[in-house]
């Protein structure tokens, strides 16, 4: 559950240990918290089962300040108020084996999500699959910096290398989304 995750995330950050797994024990979608990373290796792995976004948000990981492993599958939730898959804002490094996807959406004009929000100096390497969530017939990049249905958006310096696949979400009518959309401003 969220509680127990916020639980497994505050037991890591108090453990002597080195580093830290954390391991789900069951699929379940989280209500729009923000996760703080502990200032340490830390690994976590969904074992099959599935962590979701909330309704119209996205899952927020602030930090990492270290290193970050992921393994597994994180969407953001398919409705008419779609979720984002992961957003990271921090420093540190994210290294992904995960299968993580942004919310699609069922009805025409709606916003698909994005897979992965970078925000911060940061490095991602990918070595998974990142999607955006599909559209009927809408998808929509603005100059102020919002774009629907990406696979990753890179803002604020951040370092994206794959070595996996990246795709925007799909769309039957007005425009799919790109795989990478990078508004990467220093501040």
């Amino acid at each position: 559950s969220e509680a127990d995750l916020t639980a497994a995330l505050a037991a890591a950050a108090a453990s002597p240990d080195p580093s830290t797994r954390i391991i789900l024990g069951a699929s379940f979608q989280v209500s729009g918290a923000t996760f703080t990373l502990p200032n340490k290796p830390l690994t976590f792995d969904t074992q099959g089962f599935v962590l979701t976004g909330p309704s119209g948000s996205i899952i927020t990981i602030s930090g990492p300040s270290n290193q970050l492993f992921l393994s597994g599958t994180i969407n953001g939730v398919s409705s008419s108020t779609a979720g984002s898959g992961l957003a990271f804002s921090g420093t540190g490094t994210v290294t992904s084996a995960a299968t993580i996807a942004g919310g699609a959406v069922g009805s025409a004009g709606q916003s698909p999500r994005t897979g992965v929000s970078m925000d911060g100096a940061m490095s991602f390497v990918n070595n998974g699959t990142i999607r955006g969530g599909d559209a009927i017939s809408y998808t929509h990049s603005s100059s102020s910096g919002t774009s629907f249905g990406v696979g990753v958006s890179i803002n604020f310096g951040g370092t994206l290398t794959n070595n996996g696949l990246i795709q925007g979400g799909n769309s039957q009518g007005d425009g799919a989304s790109p795989g990478i959309f990078s508004r990467n401003l220093s501040g």
